[in-house]
């Protein structure tokens, strides 16, 4: 049965009040964000970033580990910044931590400390890989959402023949779902519009709660960040 393509649904904002939509954000280079680290090591170390082991980077800076259960990102992207500000302290539980948040200087270089997530479980992978690829990426508008995730679910329901209602595999993969779905809502209630709601967005908290992580293609009422 060939699945059903649904359309995108992202609720539009007045770019003026909101930080601008992904790629309308003028910046520093990446190059730049590791000039920042150096300038700062001395402040970044005191703080607990262990410089020498960095986890990983993207197209928009580097993330290093730190001893406390904790991970410490140094971007270029304001939008991601700005969002997680807003949740800054606050325990959602389907929404990764956020600890700190800071602009190095007047560099436009970001750095957030951040909660530590697990690997994603494999079932999830497996199950929810194809059907996201085949309906062209999971893209809800937060006012629509009960009904959107209820299209989806039916989606990755005839996707998959799961071995039965009450399987291990169905169970998580639901139960996965609805959580996402969860940590939507709570942004949502954080004036966050998030916009990249994918499998390389989902980790797992030490709980075993499906958590979104990264906030960089969002909208959300501007802030002013603390300086260091």
């Amino acid at each position: 049965m060939k699945l059903p393509r649904f359309k995108e649904l992202l609720e539009q904002t007045e770019a003026m009040t909101h930080t601008p939509p992904p790629g309308q954000m003028v910046g520093p280079t990446k190059a730049a964000v590791l000039k920042a680290v150096d300038t700062y090591k001395d402040k970044l170390r005191s703080m607990g970033i262990n410089l020498h082991s960095n986890l990983g980077s993207g197209a928009n800076g580097f993330v290093y580990d730190m001893s406390d259960g904790k991970v410490a990102k140094i971007t270029k992207d304001r939008t991601e910044a700005n969002a997680t500000y807003r949740i800054k302290g606050k325990r959602l539980k389907n929404v990764y931590e956020i600890y700190e948040v800071f602009e190095l200087g007047d560099l436009g270089i970001f750095l957030i400390i951040q909660e530590k997530l697990q690997p994603l479980n494999p079932i999830i992978e497996k199950y929810w890989t194809p059907a996201q690829t085949a309906l062209g990426g999971f893209r809800v508008n937060p006012s629509e959402a009960s009904r959107t995730f209820d299209k989806y679910w039916i989606a990755l329901e005839r996707h998959h023949s799961f071995p039965s209602m009450d399987s291990t595999e169905y169970l998580e993969s639901k139960r996965a779902f609805l959580e996402v779905g969860n940590g939507l809502k709570e942004l949502q209630k954080n004036e966050i519009k998030w916009h990249d709601w994918h499998i390389g967005n989902i980790m797992q908290k030490s709980s075993g709660a499906y958590s979104i992580i990264d906030l960089g293609v969002s909208q959300s009422p501007m802030v002013s960040i603390d300086k260091i």
